[in-house]
């Protein structure tokens, strides 16, 4: 009985003008993202290879003398995301890179250009078209499977049938969850096909691999909102009502709470400005005292080493109050997405920010892997001037200091550790996400759980 339940949920959807304008939209929406996004991965990938060739060149020009790359300031960008596509996650909004050297890493700051009058668009990405769209046409579709049929009289006659309700459940749930999973399929087949068509995109196992994974999210996020629908549906008995009501629910996970995350986060967790930042270095930096360079200098006099020594503390201080300052906007966004995550649409946001690699995810990977590439930096620095027996090893912080108690020797630039950014692989997504995936399905469980018990009592006269 269940297949020719859902075969008449088929029936009653699948030629129906609101299906065919459903499906239409979704395809227009899935077309433009794929070409939409290979001309932004065309236009991303030409200025990060502008920026990474300008950090190589200085990289080459300090090579020629030690302590000239001490100094050397490299620019460090994301690469563009191979799957943007999926999950944007504000990328354009984000800062995309750090400047660095042998004594510090800078804060966030953008190194894209910023279009004024697109900038706050949103991006016509999967997790766009899946939250703001296909969710709205899972409930929509699913807001009267019970409700409606009784306000019909069917569902009396349906039932009067030998038939267990639990089987109307899953005839009517398979059959909703088909004629909606269709559209995104083509979709992302039309996706595909621009992909492999396209001479800027290098279609690969990678991408295979993390559509898979994608979609079987997507089944999960649309699973969870056709069960939605329905417990609307089964604790209804007026259609009109019931859809009021999943109205009312979507507006609350797909907007309101992803709001109140962000108050929240921002009155919880308040982030110093960059002008009592800069305030707070110069009072720090006077607190400390003074210090000085005198060009008579030769060898790393007592006088000397005191001075190195304020460069030193100074040094430290300056990265202890940056460090500080992105630690506060880490918990600030970490309270955010645990405020926002009270909601599916944003667990699932979330999980494909991690599919994708994308958004604050990225950022946190992207900041790791810098931190572990200037241990690196500095650690070939200094035991490159300790190769030198005219150094005196002394890594100084103004280049007349280090051009005197340094190594002047070249390195070569092969041996020079470069940077590149390491996107996790499909293994790490999956074990990084195991919490989101975990969410999703206790939402699938608890959902289906309640459809269940409520349909069991439902007065269907």
């Amino acid at each position: 009985m269940i297949k020719e339940i859902f075969f008449k949920e088929v029936r009653d959807h699948i030629g129906s003008s609101k299906m065919i304008i459903a499906f239409t939209i979704i395809m227009i929406l899935f077309l433009v993202n794929s070409l939409v996004f290979v001309k932004g991965f065309s236009e991303d990938t030409i200025e990060y290879q502008k920026i990474n060739n300008e950090t190589q060149n200085r990289i080459k020009n300090g090579a020629g003398n030690l302590w000239q790359l001490t100094f050397t300031r490299q620019k460090l960008v994301y690469p563009p995301s191979l799957m943007g596509f999926m999950a944007e996650g504000f990328e354009k909004q984000l800062p995309n890179g750090m400047q660095m050297d042998f004594f510090s890493i800078s804060n966030p700051e953008y190194y894209r250009k910023k279009d004024l009058f697109l900038s706050g668009a949103m991006t016509p990405d999967w997790n766009s078209i899946l939250i703001f769209f296909v969710s709205f046409i899972c409930i929509f579709f699913s807001y009267n499977a019970f409700s409606g049929e009784k306000f019909n009289g069917t569902l009396k006659l349906i039932i009067s049938n030998p038939v267990s309700r639990s089987h109307v459940i899953m005839g009517k749930y398979f059959g909703i969850c088909f004629i909606t999973f269709i559209p995104v399929l083509a979709g992302v087949l039309i996706t595909i096909t621009v992909f492999v068509l396209s001479p800027v995109i290098q279609f690969s196992s990678y991408y295979i691999s993390g559509i898979t994974y994608y979609m079987f999210a997507a089944i999960l996020f649309i699973s969870l909102n056709v069960f939605i629908g329905m417990l609307v549906s089964a604790l209804t008995s007026n259609p009109v009502f019931s859809l009021s009501l999943v109205i009312l629910i979507w507006l609350v996970f797909s907007i309101v709470l992803p709001g109140v995350g962000w108050i929240v986060s921002k009155k919880a967790v308040p982030v110093a400005s960059l002008s009592r930042i800069n305030d707070k270095l110069l009072s720090e930096s006077k607190a400390l005292g003074g210090s000085y360079w005198d060009d008579r200098w030769k060898t790393p006099t007592p006088e000397v080493l005191e001075n190195k020594a304020y460069f030193d503390q100074q040094d430290k201080i300056i990265n202890q109050i940056w460090n500080e300052h992105r630690n506060s906007l880490h918990a600030q966004v970490s309270l955010r997405i645990a405020i926002s995550m009270t909601s599916p649409f944003q667990v699932f946001r979330f999980l494909s920010e991690r599919i994708s690699d994308n958004g604050y995810y990225r950022g946190e990977n992207f900041y790791d892997q810098i931190k572990d590439y200037h241990l690196i930096y500095k650690e070939f620095i200094v035991n490159k001037d300790n190769l030198d027996k005219d150094s005196y090893h002394l890594i100084w912080h103004m280049p007349r200091g280090a051009m005197k108690f340094m190594s002047d020797k070249s390195v070569s630039y092969e041996e020079i550790p470069k940077f590149e950014y390491k996107s996790p692989s499909l293994f790490q997504k999956i074990v990084d996400s195991k919490w989101e995936l975990f969410i999703l399905m206790v939402w699938n469980v608890f959902l289906i759980t309640g459809v269940f018990l409520a349909f069991a009592r439902y007065d269907v006269r």
